[in-house]
């Protein structure tokens, strides 16, 4: 039987975030970043198929009330941006007889999401439709809802959730590795991957949890009653 050992390695993290108001186009930008020291990441270049790295994440996001007097000309409506960035600062990533080996992961992406919500009715009635996208996996998934207070009691809340996208990406899993060399070689040093590519499970990591998620659309409907 394979024996292993679990390990948590200690992973230093900083950061910090502003919010900024621009009262001359009444706009609220909100920006946030955090740096860690020590994160790991699955590597098939690596003997022990992980390696460590610095990496950088970030957000960028703006909040604006918006007025379209043809579907509401009393109440504005909500419009609600944000990107998210990651950088991996060691990313690793080579080429080999058969294909790429590395990291799976992106060495840097992004995702954008923006929500758009309005009020009607005395804002007893409010629907609203989310979107997210990420940009290097081709993955989005839309989330729209609506919401209707039948009293101060009674809320219902009906919404769905679709995502699409291509699924797992091709990476190398390391199913060309030559852990007992030379008889499963490829001409490479043992422990070496020749970047054969598969989907699983490293491939999830190039289609991220969107792109992974897209045969899981999702139906919901609630009640909320409170006494």
């Amino acid at each position: 039987m394979p024996a292993f050992d679990i390990h948590f390695p200690r992973v230093n993290l900083i950061g910090g975030s502003m919010d900024y108001y621009s009262q001359a186009i009444d706009t609220v930008f909100r920006f946030e970043v955090a740096h860690t020291e020590g994160e790991e990441f699955a590597n098939t270049l690596q003997s022990r198929l992980f390696s460590e790295s610095d990496v950088t994440r970030y957000v960028i996001g703006a909040d604006k009330n918006i007025f379209i007097p043809f579907l509401n000309p009393g109440r504005a409506f909500l419009f609600s941006g944000q990107l998210f960035g990651q950088h991996i600062h060691e990313h690793q990533l080579e080429d080999r007889p058969l294909g790429k080996a590395g990291m799976p992961d992106w060495e840097q992406n992004w995702t954008g999401t923006l929500l758009v919500q309005g009020w009607w009715m005395n804002n007893r009635l409010s629907p609203q439709v989310l979107v997210a996208h990420d940009l290097k996996a081709h993955a989005t998934a839309i989330a729209p809802s609506v919401a209707y207070l039948f009293s101060d009691n009674l809320k219902i809340i009906a919404g769905a959730n679709f995502k699409v996208g291509r699924g797992a990406r091709e990476v190398d899993d390391c199913r060309s590795c030559n852990p007992w060399d030379p008889f499963t070689s490829f001409g490479l040093p043992a422990g070496v991957s020749a970047g054969l590519s598969g989907y699983e499970p490293l491939g999830r990591f190039r289609a991220g949890p969107i792109g992974m998620a897209q045969k899981e659309d999702e139906l919901q409907i609630s009640l909320r009653y409170s006494f």
